[in-house]
């Protein structure tokens, strides 16, 4: 199946938007770095089946970062790692470094031109891994258990050109790549992923722009029996302002998918395209928009509304329902809501997403995940907060069992000094992979942290 691919693809240019926010915004650099030391007592360290025992583990973290914010730059860049000593059960005691974590984020917006870079690596130890903390665009989770490590590199970077001019051009690319080293799951394969998109504006007078847009992606495993997948489309379109509040987006194209799996190869093409309506109200906007994409299971449709509001309480609301099929599934419900609340005391944060997709076996699948915060300040000096976060995996015509993952996190912080800080709490953990008995964990933790902080 390689070969090589002229592409054009459907990309809704939203680089040049990147950072816009801060050109507003007061300036300032921070450096920061932290120490902090945790014991935990887990029953069920590496969510077995079977708990192996009762495990005490002392992680020892170490972070830095550096953040900086002008009128046309914005450089965010964080460093983590861990020294774990632990007495686990079957293993016994043992130390090692784990968790070594790089982020790094750049943006310049100058006028109607932006750039934008990002960079994230980590390693990390699979029985210390949550699957919940690394979900991607399609809402997949890594179901990971057993021994081994679990790398990660992610790169992206993206340029707008001129984009309120006659002549305007976007491109963006990003690439992924996860290895697994010394793990015992079956199921695990390494792989790289990878898009490049890129659209160009030729507007037409002040309420038109016409576009040509085009892209590629890509995604290879090392297992055959895992399905490699290479997309091309070209598209044509619109973007237009009917009038102060009311804006339309149109692309019409054409796509091609070349999938691989165990040796044999099946291809699939037609028409995709898109059209978005989104309308300024007083207090938000509202959108309304039709989208048909092309995998390796055929053409898949998906209408929807949406609805963002910013209510003058501070509160702010996003959400999308919508529904989604393709030639082979039922219809089915799909959507996003994004709710945050913040009060002098408290604040409650709530994300909820359903996505319908193939997996990497192109089987149908339907993807939920849910995380939500809620603090409370008790006193100056005290506080009181709860974590949730879950993700599930239904398969869609298939004997294959549904997966889910389930975290629970309470703690309570009290302030011994102005830069010392002692949190205690407790962690619950939930998994269920369609095997004959869920694993869960329970954990009790105490954490003593000390942050140092610069700015100007």
């Amino acid at each position: 199946m390689k070969r090589t691919l002229l592409v054009i693809a459907t990309v809704i240019p939203t680089v040049s938007a990147v950072g816009v926010p801060f050109l507003f915004a007061q300036e300032r650099t921070e450096k920061s770095a932290y120490i902090s030391s945790s014991i935990e007592a887990n029953d069920n360290y590496d969510l077995r089946e079977d708990s192996a025992g009762d495990a005490l583990i002392w992680n020892n973290s170490l972070g830095a970062a550096l953040f900086s914010r002008t009128r046309t730059d914005l450089l965010d860049f964080r460093v983590d790692g861990t020294l774990r000593a632990s007495d686990l059960p079957v293993q016994g005691q043992e130390a090692e470094f784990d968790d070594p974590r790089l982020r790094f984020n750049f943006s310049r917006n100058v006028d109607d031109n932006a750039i934008d870079a990002n960079l994230f690596y980590r390693r990390v130890d699979v029985d210390f891994f949550d699957p919940l903390s690394s979900i991607d665009d399609d809402g997949n989770f890594d179901d990971t258990q057993g021994d081994g490590y679990r790398e990660e590199l992610r790169a992206g970077a993206g340029v707008a050109l001129n984009s309120d001019g006659p002549l305007s051009f976007a491109l963006n690319g990003n690439t992924r790549r996860v290895n697994y080293v010394d793990t015992t799951d079956p199921d695990l394969s390494d792989y790289t992923s990878g898009a490049l998109n890129t659209e160009f504006g030729f507007r037409l007078n002040p309420i038109f722009t016409a576009t040509l847009g085009g892209g590629y992606s890509q995604r290879e495993y090392d297992d055959p029996s895992k399905t490699d997948r290479e997309s091309a489309t070209a598209d044509l379109g619109f973007n237009a302002t009917i009038n102060p509040t009311l804006r339309a987006q149109f692309r019409l194209g054409y796509s091609q998918v070349d999938s691989t799996a165990n040796g044999n190869d099946s291809t699939e093409e037609g028409l995709v395209g898109s059209l978005n309506l989104q309308r300024e109200v007083k207090n938000g906007t509202i959108r309304l928009g039709f989208t048909s994409d092309l995998d390796e299971n055929g053409t898949r449709n998906r209408v929807f509304v949406g609805r963002d509001v910013t209510f003058r309480n501070g509160a702010s609301f996003d959400s999308w329902i919508g529904a989604s099929a393709n030639d082979t599934t039922d219809i089915e419900p799909v959507g996003a809501i994004s709710y945050t609340h913040t009060l002098p005391l408290s604040e409650v944060t709530l994300g909820l997403n359903q996505n319908a997709t193939v997996d990497d076996e192109s089987r149908n699948v339907l993807n939920t995940s849910l995380f939500a915060s809620y603090s409370r300040v008790l006193t100056k000096v005290s506080s009181v907060g709860l974590d949730v976060s879950a993700g599930r995996t239904i398969y869609e015509n298939s004997d294959q069992d549904t997966k889910e993952r389930l975290s629970i996190s309470t703690s309570y912080s009290h302030s011994l000094t102005r830069e010392w800080d002692i949190t205690g709490g407790y962690r619950y953990k939930f998994r269920d992979s369609g095997d004959d008995d869920d694993a869960q964990s329970n954990a009790l933790f105490l954490t003593l942290t000390r942050s140092f902080e610069s700015s100007r």
